[in-house]
């Protein structure tokens, strides 16, 4: 099991070797629980010292960009190098040193927020934080969200687990690696068996390098868990047995009903993905007129979606891209002979989506976009 611990999120995989290949054997899972929440937990706590949310009495001050950098100072500077010298277990207590324009404008807030907080210190400009409010207040929360994520990864996977790899800037750090270990080990020894958490040499390089060697040998990875449902939006002809009534509407055209809205699913959350996997299916225009297709192609996270809306008109589903093809029909073939085959490529690291109209041989492409896909 792969426990990729980075500054924003945790992203665990499980793989197993089948001849001479990996597998990806469970469903990629994951937190926002990266090293960046030990910052905000700083930040948090500095903010309800001075009594000031968001320092932006600070930064409405004065000359604004210099206040700024004050800012930067102390989170990207400071508070990381500090925090970097815990993790690798070279301090007890973290000592921040603020910037002096910090100290002027805040002056008595500081002294007076200090006092009401328990286990930090105030002297000549620096902010002294214990190991005690360090481990439970800055650490703990990021911590317990990672190991909490690893168990239930665990808890989930089929296969026999022996060895796990903590990787990722916040993952190799010491004194996480030895807080996950130690979990990990009590889950496994209590059921009297043995495991190794480990942390490679360069646990910062370790996702990049991997990316490396997959892009020099792609075979090397031979399936993996598909982590959503992913299809697209269809017309079908209205069927009593499997169709809600709230989604029937009558086309005039083919004197049928119809049933709109429709999720039409390539590959189900959970379902096993060859590396050579590609999935086609084949649709018709819903008029003889019509001379153009859009086709909406979404995923979900979730299981049984059947329907691209609900009965409110709301998404049930994300959109991921978007295939717009011209049909055109200048013979004037019938409607249900105009196919257009829309197919979806999950054989690389990114999903591909083509469609192509068999009477011109025209193919439009696209690569689904999971960045900026509208959240649900």
């Amino acid at each position: 099991m792969v426990i990729d611990a980075g500054g924003g999120t945790i992203d665990i995989t499980a793989h197993i070797e089948v001849d001479d290949s990996i597998v990806v054997e469970n469903i990629p899972t994951g937190n926002a629980w990266g090293g960046t929440q030990v910052n905000e937990a700083f930040s948090k706590i500095l903010e309800g010292i001075v009594n000031d949310p968001g320092f932006e009495k600070f930064l409405a001050s004065g000359d604004q960009s210099q206040n700024m950098a004050d800012i930067i100072k102390i989170f990207y500077t400071e508070f990381e190098g500090e925090k970097s010298l815990f993790g690798k277990e070279q301090t007890e207590e973290i000592r921040i040193s603020l910037p002096s324009r910090f100290v002027r404008f805040y002056d008595k807030a500081l002294e007076a927020g200090v006092k009401r907080k328990s286990g930090i210190d105030y002297e000549d400009d620096v902010l002294f934080i214990s190991k005690e409010v360090v481990e439970s207040e800055l650490f703990g929360p990021a911590l317990n969200g990672i190991i909490e994520c690893t168990l239930e990864a665990i808890k989930a996977n089929d296969n026999d687990l022996s060895t796990f790899y903590l990787v990722g800037g916040f993952g190799g750090c010491k004194y996480v690696h030895k807080k996950v270990k130690a979990a990990v080990e009590k889950i496994f020894h209590g059921q009297g068996r043995s495991c190794n958490v480990i942390v490679p040499p360069t646990p910062q390089l370790a996702v990049a390098q991997g990316a490396v060697m997959w892009r020099k040998n792609p075979e090397k990875i031979k399936a993996r868990r598909s982590d959503a449902t992913y299809g697209i939006g269809v017309s079908l002809p209205f069927k009593d047995d499997e169709h809600d009534e709230h989604y029937k509407f009558y086309n005039e055209e083919q004197e049928e009903y119809r049933c709109t809205d429709i999720f039409s699913v390539f590959l189900e959350k959970g379902e096993l993905v060859q590396t050579d996997q590609v999935i086609t299916i084949s649709l018709t225009p819903l008029h003889q007129s019509d001379e153009q297709i859009t086709i909406g192609i979404y995923s979900t996270p979730n299981l049984g979606v059947r329907y691209t809306k609900n009965t409110d008109g709301k998404s049930t589903v994300i959109k991921i891209g978007q295939l717009v093809i011209d049909i055109p029909n200048p013979d004037d073939v019938p409607r249900n002979e105009r196919h257009v085959d829309i197919t979806m490529d999950f054989s690389g690291t990114e999903i591909q989506a083509k469609a192509k109209y068999r009477i011109t041989g025209e193919e439009v492409k696209t690569v689904c976009d999971f960045l900026s896909a509208q959240k649900i």
